[in-house]
């Protein structure tokens, strides 16, 4: 009989299935949980990363809206702290700006904000507003109100001002610190003599003098030395730079600054403090707010009849405004383009009569060859290898501006030589007039005439060749008359006449030849113009209100005259078209309207005995009633390989320019070990508030 067998599992089998099924089981529980608590990480990282971003974000928001000036820390004393106080003001919605005190124009403010931390499990990072602001508080009451609220955790029971409010940014375990970034250069460079345009930070600077120290804080590894160069200081609200070496200084560690030239620089000086050691420091007094005009020149300044120059003749070197003159006007080489001159002519100059045409204005696209003015002239004459005798010079003024006659608009003037009309020069050597009475204007021509009388042997004029009309075929800009001797005065009165065309046929014995040589005649010097104007470029002084100017001062050299003319006007525009003020050569006044934007303009005149003095401006300074204003304080700093680093300290504050914040947070969390682990999120920021309170 057929029996059939019955399949199934074995115990055996039963057993190591469910052996298999419940390691799957532990192997798959196990990745889930690892899934699970990787996950809870990642979410805790996330969450302190928007905890970090939102409380930078929270801060550089309300800080932006205050002024560096106003800032109170916690605690007192020296950075890193741990809270922060400042106000913050709103924009009015009917005007679409913030409210001002209609008196002193600063900036009303609405709130006080502090951040603080309050200890808790975990720490809470608070911030917590005062509504409204009291701007009546001293600063005392104000650090004495973060103090408290720092200890209460919150602004229960704040006294003199709103009612306080708090909010909790985030709660998690905190690490902060803020550090207000104070202003510090580094003067080392390989290049010695370097200038570097640097702000040093903000300050809240009063009406009238304050005091700056520059000390030292160390200096580069590669710097032999601990020096401090400044060049120009710019700590006013009209941001217009002040030569440092002009301030006064007020104290020392022992060291004392000296003035230092250095010709590259535009004053030619700046203030130089060999200091030894880090500490050392000096100080110098600048005033909240002027006008300190030290170098000239600028966008709406003119000179007319003056000039603005170094000056290497002062003691010290220094950039002033002159009269324009006192100095070579013309030079036969620059005329002719013959810089080398001894050319040899071929006709005998025995007895002849020069005329030469001295080019100031364009002629024919030749001329422009006279350099500056000046109300009187003098004359010198060169003789080649051989001596010249020469006798009557005259110079007179040209009756044409743009041509080669040669006829004088009005009479020559006779120039002479210590008082005599005729003079001998030796072999190479020169001679020149005594000052002759005549103006000399870079816009017109003038006719010199001389006759040589000295016969054979003393006939040898120093010679240029007129290259540059021979080159540019202009006509010939030298007659030569020959007359039949030096001893007929009759003869040489006429042919020294103004026109020498009308008399060319009427002078017995005379005979003309023009002449591409220009003969004897060296160069003309021009004494300084009678008078000159300088008018200086228009200062801003970035006033609100109308200013209050106190005082006007200047410093001059020379014996001569100077006086002074004033304007203001609303804008730069109106103002060029404001008359003048009256002049004054003493103590000056302000005349009414007062406004804005202030120009000044000098009156310059030369002694009137020889008009060879001219006075000599060196600095103008302006002074009004500054107003209380957020300033940020530049400089012009001097590197080089000996110089070290420096802070610099208003009224014996350190200045700020910006707010540090470093904030770490961080959370616990179990590993798969069972161990804790800390998972952190940080953020460093600098903030720069950007209202000034004003």
């Amino acid at each position: 009989m057929n029996k059939t067998s019955a399949k199934g599992f074995t115990l055996i089998e039963v057993v190591a299935s469910t052996t298999i099924l419940v390691m799957a089981l532990a192997l798959a529980l196990s990745g889930y949980i690892f899934l699970l608590k990787n996950t809870n990480q990642s979410d805790i990282q996330y969450e302190l990363d928007l905890d970090v971003q939102m409380a930078i974000e929270h801060l550089k928001k309300d800080l932006r809206l205050s002024s560096m000036d106003e800032i109170f820390y916690y605690p007192e004393g020296t950075p890193p702290y741990t809270a922060i106080s400042f106000p913050i003001a709103h924009i009015n919605p009917s005007t679409g700006r913030l409210n001002r005190d209609p008196v002193s124009k600063e900036i009303i403010w609405d709130e006080t904000i502090l951040y603080h931390i309050r200890p808790a499990t975990p720490d809470e990072l608070v911030r917590t507003t005062i509504t409204p602001r009291n701007d009546a508080l001293s600063d005392h009451a104000r650090q004495t109100q973060l103090n408290s609220v720092v200890a209460a955790g919150n602004g229960d029971g704040v006294a003199g001002d709103g009612t306080a409010s708090s909010k909790i940014i985030f709660a998690n375990l905190l690490d902060w610190e803020l550090n207000p970034r104070i202003g510090l250069f580094s003067g080392y460079d390989p290049q010695n003599g370097k200038l570097e345009e640097v702000s040093m930070g903000y300050v809240l600077l009063d009406p009238g003098p304050h005091i700056f120290t520059f000390r030292v804080t160390g200096k580069d590894p590669r710097s032999s030395g601990y020096d401090i160069g400044i060049d120009k200081l710019m700590a006013s609200p009209s941001y217009r730079y002040r030569e440092a070496e002009d301030q006064e200084r007020t104290g020392n560690s022992g060291i004392t600054p000296v003035n230092k030239y250095n010709p590259s620089y535009i004053g030619k000086h700046y203030l130089h403090f060999p200091a030894s050691r880090s500490g050392d420091y000096f100080s110098i007094k600048l005033a909240n707010d002027c006008w300190e005009e030290t170098n000239f020149g600028g966008q709406f300044s003119a000179t007319e009849k003056t000039k603005i120059m170094t000056d290497y003749d002062l003691a010290p070197v220094d950039v002033v405004v002159k009269l324009e003159g006192n100095d070579l006007t013309w030079e036969a080489e620059t005329q002719t383009g013959d810089y080398s001159g001894g050319y040899t002519p071929t006709n005998n100059l025995e007895y002849t009569v020069i005329r030469t045409l001295i080019k100031g204005a364009n002629i024919e696209n030749n001329g422009n060859f006279l350099d500056c003015n000046g109300a009187r002239c003098k004359l010198t004459f060169a003789a080649s290898d051989q001596s010249l005798k020469i006798d009557h010079v005259y110079i007179g003024e040209s009756a044409s501006s743009n041509t080669t006659a040669m006829i004088i608009k009005s009479g020559a003037l006779l120039g002479k030589f210590s008082n005599n009309t005729a003079v001998e020069i030796p072999a190479k050597g020169t001679a020149t007039t005594d000052w002759i009475d005549l103006p000399i204007s870079t816009d017109k021509n003038y006719i010199i005439t001389y006759a040589i009388i000295g016969g054979s042997g003393n006939d040898a004029p120093k010679i240029w060749r007129d290259l540059r009309a021979i080159n540019q075929g202009t006509a010939p800009t030298t007659q030569i008359a020959h007359i039949s001797s030096g001893e007929d005065h009759d003869q040489l009165d006429a042919v020294l006449l103004p026109n020498w065309n009308m008399l060319s046929s009427s002078i017995p014995g005379a005979t003309y030849a023009p002449s591409f040589n220009l003969h004897g005649l060296a160069n003309i010097t021009a004494s300084y113009v009678e008078r000159g104007t300088y008018t200086s470029d228009i200062f801003d002084t970035m006033l609100n209100g109308i200013p209050i100017f106190t005082d006007m001062s200047w410093d001059t050299e020379g014996e001569s005259s100077i006086e002074f003319k004033v304007r203001t006007g609303p804008n730069l525009f109106d103002l060029l078209s404001i008359p003048w003020t009256n002049k004054t050569s003493h103590a000056f006044s302000f005349a009414p309207p007062l406004n804005r934007y202030i120009q000044f303009q000098a009156l310059m005149e030369s002694d009137s005995a020889t008009r060879t003095e001219t006075p000599i401006l060196k600095d103008v300074t302006i002074k009004w009633t500054g107003e209380r204003r957020m300033v940020n304080i530049q400089g012009l700093f001097a590197k080089g390989p000996n110089c070290g680093n420096f802070e610099l300290l208003v009224d014996g504050k350190p200045l700020q320019s910006a707010l540090i914040v470093d904030l770490e947070i961080y959370k616990k969390s179990q590993a798969m070990n069972q161990q804790s682990r800390k998972v952190t999120s940080s953020i460093k920021a600098e903030i720069t508030p950007r209202n000034s309170g004003l």
